[in-house]
């Protein structure tokens, strides 16, 4: 009778703990989008190209109020959860690739780029972040860049 009642507290303290773990995870890595979509304005968005020859291609949009707004109804829609990560590799290991910088202004701090490469790592404020979906913000965002006029 009490391994039952051992048994049952267990169970139900490990279910409490694992369900603390995701309510932590979805929570605390999704700050960020909702910093964009609430808090930030997007201003810009720049792209590098490195290609085959390590030659760099450098272009750089300012983006209109319509255009702010359809990429943060993009990235409203796309939910993609992060983890922060203690290391990161900066240099990627293979040519060609490409890396988007996004900058968003706040009017009462300096504001934020992020900084996203092609493996689909971002790197905000010194700050590295990994997912397990990787190549879905980055697809969204490169979607999004080459649709701009």
């Amino acid at each position: 009778m009490k391994f039952k009642r051992y048994k049952k507290s267990i169970i139900i303290f490990i279910g409490i703990a694992m369900l603390f773990i995701i309510v932590l995870y979805y929570h605390s890595e999704s700050i960020f989008f909702q910093k964009v979509a609430c808090e930030y304005s997007i201003v810009s968005i720049s792209k590098t190209d490195v290609d085959r020859n390590a030659e760099i291609a450098f272009s750089y949009k300012v983006l209109e109020l319509e255009d702010k707004v359809s990429l943060c109804n993009l990235l409203k829609k796309n939910k993609i959860y992060y983890l922060y990560s203690s290391s990161f590799y900066d240099n990627l290991p293979y040519l060609p690739f490409t890396i988007y910088k996004l900058y968003f202004a706040n009017e009462y701090e300096e504001g934020i780029t992020l900084n996203l490469y092609e493996n689909g790592e971002l790197l905000i404020d010194l700050k590295s972040y990994v997912s397990f979906e990787k190549d879905k913000l980055f697809d969204v965002i490169d979607k999004f860049y080459r649709n701009l006029k």
